[in-house]
């Protein structure tokens, strides 16, 4: 596969996370249907009959809420894994971007790779939700893929 088509195909798949009504281990025509909500009917037809879902993760967008949500598609030809991370939802999502910064521009506590880096505690960073990070472990456990995250 070229580059461009596994970009297209994370594209894809990304795109289709955000369907409603996902839940592990849907496949096939049923897939399909849940996906066709989502995007068009050719689409949905080339995601469902070439992925699974395997996990998904949808919790709370309530205020109280960690308003993380992921899939992990099962490739069925190879059964490789791709995991697609859903991006900001709900009221608590919107209020922590809409937040001030908690340190001045410059303090050390304020580094682009706090962000980035697994042994720097953040606790607005949604990876770093324990169970999120356990459920999608275990799922990239039970395929050929290694969930690094």
């Amino acid at each position: 596969m070229s580059l461009i088509d596994e970009a297209f195909v994370n594209a894809l798949l990304a795109d289709a996370a955000y369907a409603a009504d996902l839940v592990d281990g849907l496949s096939g025509p049923a897939l399909r249907s849940v996906l066709e909500r989502r995007m068009t009917a050719s689409l949905a037809q080339y995601i469902s009959q070439t992925f699974s879902v395997l996990t998904t993760i949808d919790t709370p967008d309530d205020i109280a809420g960690p308003g993380f949500d992921a899939t992990v598609w099962r490739r069925n030809a190879d059964g490789k894994l791709f995991v697609s991370i859903r991006g900001t939802e709900g009221t608590a999502d919107i209020l922590t971007c809409a937040a001030p910064p908690k340190c001045a521009i410059g303090d050390a506590r304020c580094r682009p790779e706090r962000d980035t880096d697994p042994r720097i505690a953040h606790p607005h960073h949604p990876a770093r939700h324990p169970p999120a990070r356990a459920r999608l472990r275990r799922a990239a456990g039970e395929g050929r893929g290694k969930f690094i995250g």
